[in-house]
């Protein structure tokens, strides 16, 4: 973690973010917006990602929007994006997201 001088600080991700790891990543990114009304996450030396990665960033997101923080995912690495377009796709194949 890094805390620049305008108070935002920005969290380094790298390796597995998966449902084996979510618990500890939820906890580190749960105490960053305690902290810093302006938060980062780096995703671009993440490797590999399940289901739960992606589900941990949304609810983070909606969060930070409920608490008026300033979270942003930067460096968002090819895997993340794929498995996040992934499930999107799976979701909207469903009908789930019609009105």
């Amino acid at each position: 973690m890094n805390i620049s001088e305008n108070n935002s600080v920005r969290l380094d991700l790298k390796g597995d973010c998966t449902i084996y790891e979510i618990s500890d990543l939820y906890i580190k990114i749960r105490d960053l917006v305690k902290v810093s009304p302006h938060v980062t996450v780096d995703l671009a030396e993440v490797e590999k990602v399940d289901a739960s990665f992606i589900q941990l960033l949304v609810a983070a997101q909606l969060e930070a929007k409920r608490n008026k923080i300033k979270l942003v995912f930067s460096g968002v690495s090819d895997t993340v994006r794929s498995m996040a377009e992934s499930i999107c796709c799976q979701i909207a194949s469903t009908g789930l997201d019609a009105d």
